[in-house]
């Protein structure tokens, strides 16, 4: 990207602790208003102003659509480019501790999370020596993501997530997601068919571009 004059960057940092995402490099000379988070925070204080917070928070939403299609999210693949902010607008940014317990192996799923600094560990509870351990399956990182079954269907959690560092993480409900794919039926067509695979629900076939075809051929051999 190229900023001018009237441009921003930087604004998530008056929010939330995380390290640059980007190297900002100047093509020219140039003069630039600086703001310190702790004078931001403080003008917060004195001024008291949700409206501005909420402004901001918006602002960085939009600023969240680029990360999905930075990381590419295999069955996000068929959302339109310009459908993104929208998607970003129904998520929520969420801060968690080092040690935090973002969701306990069989808790009920509604929520997939996708994570945009920090790292978490995922864990399974086990006997060991005639007590139970939690142990470590593997640790996910920046850009990878976790929870998705929970958009399509509300099962248990099959294991225990927590932050392995202090965790920065892009959160979308199972009700908000259906609110976003009921304006794009062929992305959620797509969706439903990469993650529920054999269950398939045949209304998501049906929607499906390729699932359709085939589903026309079965048609003429069965009634032709």
């Amino acid at each position: 990207n190229r900023f001018g004059e009237g441009d921003f960057f930087g604004e998530i940092g008056l929010m939330i602790d995380v390290p640059r995402t980007a190297t900002i490099v100047g093509t020219e000379r140039s003069l630039l208003l600086e703001l310190a988070k702790t004078d931001f925070q403080s003008f917060l204080y004195l001024h008291n102003s949700p409206l501005l917070v909420h402004n901001l928070r918006e602002i960085m939403k939009e600023r969240t659509a680029q990360h999905f299609r930075k990381y590419k999210i295999p069955f996000l693949a068929a959302v339109p480019d310009d459908s993104y902010a929208l998607l970003a607008s129904l998520c929520r940014i969420e801060q968690v501790p080092r040690h935090g317990i973002i969701f306990r192996e069989g808790d009920i799923g509604s929520t997939f999370y996708i994570i945009i600094h920090g790292a978490v560990q995922i864990l399974c509870r086990k006997v060991r020596n005639g007590r139970e351990v939690d142990i470590e399956l593997c640790r996910l990182g920046p850009g990878n993501y976790f929870g998705e079954m929970a958009l399509v269907t509300e099962t248990q959690r099959n294991a225990t997530t927590r932050a392995a560092s202090r965790c920065v993480i892009l959160s979308i409900t199972r009700a908000n997601f259906q609110k976003f794919f009921e304006q794009v039926p062929d992305a959620m067509a797509q969706f439903q068919v990469s993650l529920s695979r054999y269950d398939v629900d045949i209304k998501a076939i049906l929607h499906h571009p390729i699932g359709m075809k085939y589903f026309e051929r079965h048609l003429e051999r069965e009634f032709s």
